[in-house]
């Protein structure tokens, strides 16, 4: 039988500390490589952030070529060197069939007194507006993007007359006059905003390059006034204060209660309401925008108490005092009556305002040759029905291919 050595199968206390050191020491170098600075790790993540932004640089020069080739197929690149303000420019939009606008949207028809004396539209007129072919468009401002604001001013070209308190425009069904658009009493001063954009958009935008149109609003014009511009809005606003109505003189629009600047019943709203070119309303209130006519909605009630209102409509005289520094801007919107210029047309944006006579008005802003103004269609004491008949003035914002 065979001795067991034991010395001969262990090894030495001595080995076996040796071997765990040199294991701790390759065991740190290999920490302090992955770790470090430079180390695996930090490397590894460098590499993805690297990979992210040529992804990113990839992807944005795709979209250029994709704009390049797209633009360069129908004959024009968004080259702007010497466009300039008022040039007339060509663009295509889509052929679109007419626009119905039900009387009962846009509040155009015969009113007629209650016995309670207040007003219903009793017979309401229907309105079938077409797309005007051919039109004319002129650049109303470049924009540091690269982008150009358009104006379809043949739409907006033409002379009307005031009957009665009722503008009448030529009808455009042969699809070369130039036709208005009517909204009156409460339901449109309601819906005059919405419907005005939704006829454009419908009309005069061109889905294949992604332009959709829309009517031009208030912010539009104000956003290129200068300094003498503002400060003689302003003061136009503040001249008239705020006044205050009862009885059956505080009528008013349902939608004024949402309206940012609304005063009722001592209940005023500032600044969580709508603004004057918005359509939006939240759907926790109870009015929903557009509205229709009914027997039960005429789109107005009365104030419980009193209807407080701080006016933030305006006229201004644009050639009176120089208040946009691009003259050639003032030129595109407003024009002297014997030139060929513009004549009547709505803004889509809404004002309300003390009338001075003891009653409140309401309605849609409007250019008026070389006054930017309003026609109003509602007022607080219900003796105003005013029905407005303007052009319209399509606005193609940011535009940067189709031109």
């Amino acid at each position: 039988m065979r001795k067991v050595n034991y010395k001969e199968m262990g090894i030495t206390l001595i080995a076996l500390v040796i071997t765990i050191i040199i294991l701790l020491i390759l065991a740190g170098v290999t920490l302090s490589t992955a770790l470090s600075q430079n180390g695996l790790f930090q490397r590894a993540k460098i590499a993805g952030e690297n990979y992210k932004r040529a992804e990113a640089d990839e992807t944005e020069k795709l979209g250029e070529v994709e704009k390049t080739i797209d633009e360069l197929a129908r004959g024009k690149v968004a080259d702007r060197t010497g466009l300039k303000i008022g040039d007339t420019v060509n663009y295509t939009y889509d052929d679109a069939d007419n626009y119905e606008l039900e009387g009962k949207n846009s509040g155009y028809g015969k009113y007629v007194k209650k016995e309670d004396g207040t007003y219903k539209l009793e017979t309401e007129t229907n309105q079938s507006i077409a797309q005007v072919k051919n039109a004319t468009w002129q650049v109303l401002s470049i924009n540091d993007d690269g982008s150009v604001d358009l104006v379809c001013t043949s739409i907006a070209r033409d002379g009307l007359s005031y009957v009665y308190g009722l503008m009448f425009g030529k009808d455009a069904s042969d699809g070369n006059a130039h036709g208005g658009v009517v909204f009156g009493g409460a339901i449109g001063y309601t819906n005059g905003v919405y419907y005005l954009n939704d006829i454009c958009a419908r009309q005069y935008s061109n889905n294949k390059l992604g332009v959709t149109a829309r009517n031009i609003k208030i912010e539009d014009i104000e956003k290129h006034l200068n300094d003498a511009g503002r400060a003689e809005v302003q003061k136009l606003i503040d001249q008239e204060g705020t006044e205050e109505y009862t009885g059956e003189k505080a009528y008013y629009p349902k939608l004024y209660a949402y309206e940012n600047g609304s005063k009722i019943d001592g209940n005023e709203l500032t600044k969580d309401g709508i603004g004057a070119s918005e359509t939006g309303v939240s759907s926790n209130l109870d009015i929903q925008m557009p509205i229709s006519h009914s027997d039960e909605e005429e789109g107005y009630k009365k104030a419980d108490n009193k209807l407080g209102v701080a006016r933030n409509g305006f006229i201004l005289d644009v050639y009176d005092g120089g208040y946009f520094d691009d003259i050639e801007f003032q030129n595109v919107l407003f024009s002297d009556y014997e030139s060929e210029g513009l004549r009547y047309y709505w803004i889509a944006s809404r004002f309300f305002s003390p009338s001075g006579t003891g009653y409140e008005i309401f309605g849609l802003d409007c250019v008026q040759i070389e006054t930017l103004g309003g026609l109003p269609m509602f007022s607080s004491d219900l003796d105003d029905k005013n029905m407005g008949d303007c052009l319209r003035l399509v606005y193609l914002p940011d535009c940067y291919s189709g031109i």
